[in-house]
């Protein structure tokens, strides 16, 4: 826990790291949680990953070995997650692949080029961008609600209130 929290040296099991800005440069070897103001994953993690913050990037270098659950006010996932994919923000670019569905309670949803899932696609944005390179092996759908039986807090989610948005990503820790 830090200002500033890089790893630059292997972690051989899970790492929980806290910090404004969060750094993983090295191989973290099972699940990394991490939250701050900025997070980024540059290397690759043998479990899930689990992280909140308010910019939150996995690289084209983040390979994760499990899921991933996201939380923050811009998401970028340019790196590979094996298992299926998890995400509330306000915005969500998904430019790498994804071995299983994704799920993206999200304003703002944008498929880039090199954005590959292989299974569905389910979604909160009301006006989606995909890239014509992008694939998605299952079903795509628009859905008002996800991440729960039914609406809560007033029919809108923490995410999206006008706080702070990966204020709301706290509570995945």
């Amino acid at each position: 826990m830090g200002g500033r929290v890089v790893v630059n040296h292997p972690v051989a099991n899970d790492a929980l790291l806290l910090g404004g800005t969060v750094d993983v440069r090295a191989p973290v070897g099972d699940d990394l949680r991490a939250a701050g103001g900025d997070v980024v994953v540059e290397s690759s993690v043998g479990g899930d990953v689990l992280a909140a913050a308010g910019n939150l990037k996995l690289t084209k270098a983040a390979q994760v070995a499990g899921g991933a659950e996201l939380a923050g006010g811009d998401v970028l996932v340019d790196g590979r997650v094996e298992r299926s994919l998890n995400v509330r923000a306000r915005r969500l670019v998904l430019n790498g692949p994804v071995g299983g569905s994704v799920q993206a309670a999200v304003e703002e949803l944008e498929l880039g080029p090199e954005a590959r899932v292989g299974g569905s696609l389910r979604h909160t944005a009301s006006a989606p961008t995909q890239d014509p390179a992008a694939v998605v092996s299952g079903p795509v759908e628009h859905v008002d609600w996800l991440f729960g039986d039914r609406p809560r807090w007033n029919g809108r989610h923490p995410m999206h209130e006008s706080r702070w948005p990966a204020m709301g990503g706290w509570w995945l820790l």
